[in-house]
């Protein structure tokens, strides 16, 4: 592989240029990842070891710079995702709210120190259920591995009386919704990671200190031994 030689005015160009990329990425790191180096970015998809598409089964974690109050310092579980749009749940954000105090019916909650989590901004009034099983509850889907999402009390209701200390599983009320096309141009605009999911995440015991987490292995990453920056430019042959 040959490399030409740059003389003059061309090298001094090119020192501009890179110069103030660099001096941007410095000072105003959110402008950069707007116009193609954040995550979502083909930069982030060639040197990222997280997934670069969204797919049911993966986490979003949303960007430092989305200030969206129903998403800022998110983490999201993808329960679908096809070009008729997505939806997933938010499992960082654990209400005040105990489950024996919900479901104050089901006896078995009494004893327990379940919180209700809030999944999303739609469908509040909808309760959603994500069970950790070595085998398929009744009417639920797999999300991926040995984690299953349903929405049947009765379900709620088995697992508390059963006490099968192989099954846990996490309460939500309501859920996050795309329209189709949607979540593809926010993944574009830099508003969310996309990593691969583990069940050890949606259940822990600090989802609160998720997002953090998260957000830790993306600046790791950026700080690796890999080049820092690629650059489009055509004078290597």
């Amino acid at each position: 592989m040959m490399y030409p030689v740059m003389h003059g005015m061309q090298r001094k160009t090119f020192i501009l240029i890179l110069s103030g990329f660099l001096l941007l990425l410095i000072q105003q790191p959110e402008i950069v990842c707007e116009r193609g180096y954040g995550p979502g970015s083909l930069f982030a998809q060639q040197w990222s070891p997280f997934q670069s598409k969204p797919a049911r089964g993966a986490f979003l974690v949303s960007a430092e710079k989305l200030i969206d109050p129903n998403f800022s310092e998110t983490v999201v579980i993808l329960l679908e995702y096809s070009t008729e749009g997505a939806m997933g749940l938010v499992i960082n954000r654990p209400t005040k709210l105990s489950l024996s105090e919900v479901f104050p019916d089901i006896r078995g909650l009494r004893k327990r120190r379940d919180k209700l989590y809030a999944g999303g901004p739609v469908g509040m009034e909808q309760l959603v259920l994500l069970v950790r099983s070595s085998e398929k509850p009744e009417d639920s889907f797999q999300v991926f591995g040995d984690v299953y999402v349903c929405s049947r009390l009765e379900e709620l209701e088995r697992i508390v009386k059963g006490g099968d200390p192989d099954e846990d599983f996490r309460t939500y009320a309501g859920y996050a919704g795309w329209a189709p096309g949607q979540l593809d141009s926010e993944v574009n605009r830099g508003d969310w990671y996309i990593m691969k999911a583990d069940a050890e995440s949606i259940f822990s015991p600090k989802p609160e200190k998720l997002w953090e987490k998260f957000i830790e292995k993306t600046r790791a990453q950026w700080t690796k031994g890999k080049p820092s920056y690629t650059f489009p430019l055509s004078w290597k042959s």
